[in-house]
This record gives structure tokens, sequence and C-alpha cells, in this order.
């Protein structure tokens, strides 16, 4: 898509940090996400476009993620969440947690892991999340803004552009599919924000014995989002319910293929 050259022209054009580069960014994403909405609507008009721009409000998440999931009706108040990163800062569940959820968070990203023993009750699960048992090689970045390490991710899934542009360290990890790390026997939501690795982890997932009533994902590598991931997902039995902030997707279990 053009817009997207444009994106990797300029990043290459000027210096993080630089005004320009700041002053440019901000131009990008607002046109961004007004096309992401346009889109969006244009191919679903009857789901859902969220975006949160009340400052007011309690949110943790990026886009208010968080409470959106708040809004959704789910009678037993349970998660699993995959690619958690940072206990509270742009965190889906922070504010699930405060409300009485109980559930288990996971990520392959080591630097956090004594700080959700500080700031969080629930469990906290240090590994990789795929489709089979295996070792791949992961790709951490870091640097002057918090939320680089949020790209983080199997190197399968890195933009080249990133790998060029930030800077990182990479090691490898054990991976595990979802159904051999966990030890619910049901849980009300899932959510997956693995930067392109969501397909691998929801087929390790073993959704046919959990059915959770929604299901979130981050579906950004399409501006608008991408139909094949929800063409996959209806597959499984899930409809799109709402996309938040052109990067996540929510997904609700059609009833249907409710578990008897």
């Amino acid at each position: 898509m053009f817009i997207e050259k444009v994106r990797i022209i300029f990043k290459k054009s000027f210096k993080r940090r630089s005004f320009f580069y700041r002053f440019f960014r901000n131009i990008y994403y607002k046109f961004k996400i007004l096309l992401d909405f346009i889109i969006f609507k244009y191919k679903y008009k009857n789901c859902l476009w969220y975006y949160k721009f009340e400052k007011d409000k309690e949110s943790y998440s990026q886009y208010g993620q968080d409470r959106f999931l708040l809004s959704l009706q789910c009678d037993g108040k349970t998660y699993v969440e995959i690619g958690a990163n940072h206990p509270i800062r742009l965190n889906n569940t922070f504010l699930l947690e405060k409300n009485g959820w109980k559930g288990i968070s996971i990520d392959a990203l080591k630097k956090y892991s004594e700080d959700w023993k500080k700031y969080r009750s629930q469990k906290f699960i240090n590994c990789a999340i795929g489709n089979a048992n295996e070792s791949k090689e992961y790709i951490e970045f870091y640097g002057n803004e918090l939320w680089y390490d949020m790209m983080s991710g199997f190197k399968d899934y890195i933009r080249e552009e990133d790998i060029n542009s930030l800077n990182f360290k990479k090691y490898i990890v054990d991976v595990k599919p979802l159904c051999d790390v966990i030890d619910f026997e049901t849980f009300d939501m899932l959510l997956i924000d693995a930067e392109g690795a969501e397909k691998k982890i929801l087929e390790g997932a073993n959704l046919e014995k959990y059915r959770p009533k929604y299901i979130m994902l981050e579906n950004a590598k399409k501006i608008g989002g991408d139909d094949e991931l929800r063409k996959y997902m209806k597959s499984l039995g899930y409809e799109i319910k709402a996309r938040i902030g052109c990067t996540d997707e929510i997904y609700e279990l059609l009833p249907e293929s409710m578990k008897v």
C-alpha cells in the first residue's frame, strides 16, 4: 500500500526523536487511524470501531482495550493473556484484575518477570507460545522509547525495517502450545498480542476444549485489518465483533459453535 511505502521512506529520512520525525509521525498516525476506520467500516458496517479519545477515564491499555473488555458479559471473569509485556504500562488485563478478574499472563520477555511478581496478583508465566514444542529465535527490541520492546517477537515475524533501525538483542526461547502451559479447565477470554504469530498460537490453543466466549487478537499488519485472519477465526467458530484502535479485534464465539 502507498501509505506504507511513504512510512518506510520517512523512517529512513529522519532521525528518531528529531522534531521532524515526531511531527510527521503524529500526522501519519492520525491519517492511518482515519483510513483504518474508513476501510474497516466499509467492509463491516455493523461492527463497532472503537478508539479511546477520553483521557479522564481509567485505562491502562493503548486504545482503551481494557475498558472495552470490561463492558463484555462474562460470567466467570477469567482470562488468558499471551504477549503480556509490562504488567501495568499499556497492559490489557491490569484493569480487569483490579475489577476482580482471575487469569494467567504469558510472555517470552524475561526483563519484566520480577515486575509481574511485584505489581500483579495473578499468575505470570515467562515462556513463548506457539503450535508445537520447539526452540525458536526471539528478537527483543530496546531503546529510548518505552514501547520499543512491545514490537519484540519471533524473528520469523519481525519487520526488516525494525531490525535495521532499532537496537535489539536475540536469544533462543523454548516454545510450547498453550494447552501444555495453562491449568484452567475453561476461561472466558483469550487475549493474543504476538506481532504476527497469532495464528500459530491459536493452532496450539486447543480451542475445541476451552471455547472462550471472546478472543482479542492483534490484527495490524494491514490498515483496516487482514481479512484472511478474520476468515480463519470464522472457521474456528468466531465472528468479529469490534475493532479497537486500528490494532486489535474482538471476536465472539458464535452460538452454534458453543461447547455443549
